[in-house]
């Protein structure tokens, strides 16, 4: 099975075999969770979508994303890497 990713365009998931699929949590823990979560209000509310189709922005803006999710990626195994070498250097004297 394929590593997840994101993209400005529907596509399959694979896993579930589903025609489309979507992710969202707390948008205050995933920017990007936010635009999913305006887009689902919006068509339960019957109203416009707020991000109708997909276009050179949206493009920009999954980049952006997905690369700002990279790096949170490489900084908490940076992190974790860190503090379990000062608890082995403490724990050894």
């Amino acid at each position: 099975m394929r590593a997840s990713f994101v993209t400005a365009e529907a596509e399959m998931h694979e896993g579930l075999g589903l025609d489309a699929y979507t992710q969202c949590t707390s948008p205050i823990r995933r920017y990007g969770d936010l635009g999913v979560h305006y887009q689902i209000k919006a068509f339960l509310r019957g109203e416009p979508l707020p991000f109708p189709k997909p276009d050179g922005e949206q493009s920009r803006l999954v980049a952006m994303t997905r690369e700002a999710g990279g790096l949170q990626r490489r900084l908490e195994r940076a992190a974790n890497a860190y503090w379990l070498r000062e608890y082995l250097r403490r724990a050894a004297g």
